[in-house]
């Protein structure tokens, strides 16, 4: 699995592009809708780097290292998992910047928090402050190197308040269950997430012990079953009216084949599951699980509705187009 650390290393020092690119937007005040394109781009390069290198050094944990499972909490894990929240956040946000004109002063501070937890990462892996079985050796810019970054991340924090003016919406959020709406609650949840763990990333310093895998999972866990809500609810949304404008045209059909699911999931998986015999987290464990399968479900169910609707949408405009690859004509 030699390819993990520089796949890993390339979405890390990548991040550097787009936050260049955003920086000198922010700095010159040219902030015209050019910049976020650009910047898109790149983020999404080191976006996809960054989480395939984290996706290889799980499955290398799991393999090779033999550390028990995928995931362990490590901070050295959760150093590169931080920014990938945060530019996944920016990913999403920046859609709506893109149609809607809003979240522009958000959305600078999200790759400017991105690129700067990318430098927080590389400081505790080097710095040696934090241990864990995933620690280098330790080295002695550790001090000088967390002091720049202070120094780096409240210089563009200054720079992002000097030109709030500039970075006003052009429009403001009509529903809060709308697309939109979905979209700022995905951001929301992205970045207390990214808060929470780098409260436990630094729980031995501040608290004098480490907070282990049970704590990161007694929030993650529920955080993550919200995401696959919002990754099968946003794409269903209209933009600007309230899911209760379009609940029995769009949302009502997925929402059915997910409870079916997730109905069909208890009779053939937890037929012999009794609370009796097992303790809270177990049960609690148990209900994630057919929860996690019937948003699993939806999500699956919403994707293909919205498949189907832009095909048929398609062939009305098209009628001798071929259904399902366009470009090689009608059989």
């Amino acid at each position: 699995m030699v390819i993990h650390p520089p796949i890993l290393y390339v979405g890390y020092v990548s991040f550097a592009i787009p936050f260049a690119i955003a920086a000198s937007a922010l700095i010159t005040g040219h902030l015209s809708e050019n910049w976020f394109r650009f910047v898109r781009r790149w983020t999404i390069f080191s976006w996809f780097f960054l989480g395939t290198g984290i996706l290889l050094g799980s499955k290398w944990a799991y393999e090779e290292l033999g550390w028990g499972g995928y995931w362990a909490w490590d901070p050295v894990e959760n150093a590169s998992l931080m920014p990938w929240l945060l530019s996944t956040a920016f990913l999403h946000s920046m859609i709506i910047q893109e149609r809607r004109g809003m979240l522009k002063f958000w959305n600078m501070l999200l790759i400017i928090l991105a690129f700067h937890f990318c430098l927080l990462g590389t400081w505790i892996t080097r710095s040696g402050v934090l241990e864990g079985p995933h620690s280098f050796s330790k080295s002695t810019i550790g001090t000088p190197f967390i002091i720049y970054i202070g120094i780096s991340f409240l210089f563009f924090l200054g720079f992002l308040i000097y030109r709030r003016n500039s970075l006003k919406p052009e429009h403001n959020l009509d529903a809060m269950t709308s697309k939109e709406g979905s979209f700022l609650f995905n951001n929301f949840l992205l970045v207390i997430a990214t808060l929470a763990i780098l409260l436990g990333v630094f729980s031995p310093l501040l608290y004098g012990r480490e907070f282990k895998a049970p704590w990161f999972n007694s929030w993650g866990v529920p955080a993550g079953i919200l995401l696959i809500l919002l990754m099968g609810a946003a794409p269903l949304l209209a933009w600007r009216k309230g899911a209760d404008k379009i609940f029995f045209s769009t949302l009502l059909k997925p929402l059915l084949v997910g409870i079916a699911g997730a109905g069909m999931y208890i009779l053939f998986y937890t037929k012999n599951f009794t609370i009796s015999e097992y303790s809270l987290g177990d049960v609690l464990g148990e209900i994630y699980s057919v929860i996690a399968v019937g948003l699993g479900i939806f999500t699956t169910a919403g994707i293909v509705q919205e498949y189907h609707r832009g095909i048929i949408a398609r062939k009305t405009a098209y009628p001798n187009e071929n259904y399902f690859f366009p470009d090689l004509g009608c059989f």
